[in-house]
């Protein structure tokens, strides 16, 4: 947000109305890119997280559920997003293209803008087509679910008795975005090649421990899986895992991902850790319907 044309638009409001009483409730405004937040979409559910349409499938679906205790609004819309070697996801204009984008047109949404009340819910059709030309066997687009109070539920402008003044409210409402993916593949790909470039043991300030990992992928597809640490003492029988991450996307449009696991620290004290001591096994693997798709597994030795 430019603040300098908020305090700019806010002082031109005093001085034109400086005999009118003004209030100003200003609430700090929440955007979201990717990730959910409960602390800002309190109440609000969305399922599924993701939606491959694939097999000849056009159509899917997503439930929005509010179990909060006032009305909202909800507006859809589909937005390109672009993942970066990190993870994080930019969002990019209709105007850049890329072969593992899908285009705004060919994914329709239905409905796109409806007030959820209380306590009810409203089911989303998601459908895909396909282009002749798609340039590869999958493409993606992100849903945009942003959530607005209800108009009626905020502060208006009011008449005192006489009507001779007036109160104005000016409010900076809350937004909350929630993004979920959507898949479209021409083909269902049974195979996928992953594998674990490098790994890094990291001991942070306050103590606690992550396992740095670079993974690699090639093809233009995504892949989803777990990556998951384990741990053996020197001289150990058995490995105990110490740290996970569960359903971690690598996009269609990146080859390698940086992703730092958490490690847990009475995983590791079970484990009988030791700084210079045993080794880690790193795994990562895709498991669909079908079966295990990607696997890849990468042993970090540290023993003396």
């Amino acid at each position: 947000m430019n603040m300098g044309l908020l305090v700019g638009a806010l002082s031109t409001l005093i001085e034109k109305h400086q005999k009118w009483p003004i209030v100003l409730a200003v609430l700090l405004i929440l955007l979201i890119g990717g990730m959910r937040s409960d602390a800002q979409a309190k109440g609000i559910l969305i399922w599924p997280t993701n939606i491959v349409l694939e097999d000849g499938k056009n159509v899917g679906q997503v439930l929005i559920a509010n179990s909060g205790d006032k009305a909202t609004l909800v507006r859809i819309s589909p937005q390109k997003m672009k993942m970066d070697i990190t993870g994080a996801l930019h969002k990019v204009g209709d105007a850049e293209h890329h072969k593992c984008f899908a285009e705004p047109d060919t994914i329709r949404l239905a409905p796109r803008q409806f007030i959820l009340a209380a306590n009810t819910q409203q089911t989303v059709r998601v459908i895909g087509r396909r282009p002749d030309h798609q340039p590869t066997d999958e493409t993606r687009i992100h849903v945009s679910i942003a959530y607005y109070p209800v108009l009626s539920d905020l502060p208006g402008n009011d008449e005192n008795a006489g009507g001779t003044k007036k109160q104005i409210t000016i409010q900076m409402v809350g937004i909350t975005e929630q993004i979920i993916p959507v898949f479209v593949r021409r083909v269902r790909s049974t195979t996928a090649k992953v594998y674990i470039d490098k790994a890094r043991l990291l001991q942070n300030q306050d103590g606690s421990s992550a396992m740095a990992v670079k993974i690699m992928k090639e093809g233009a597809y995504t892949v989803r899986g777990d990556m998951k640490v384990f741990y053996i003492a020197n001289g150990g029988k058995t490995e105990i895992q110490v740290g996970k991450m569960i359903k971690e996307p690598i996009y269609c449009e990146i080859d390698s991902r940086l992703m730092q696991v958490p490690l847990t620290a009475e995983a590791l004290k079970a484990a009988g850790f030791e700084p210079g001591q045993g080794h880690f096994r790193i795994s990562f693997d895709e498991i669909r319907e079908n079966g295990p798709r990607a696997s890849t597994t990468f042993v970090l030795p540290i023993g003396k």
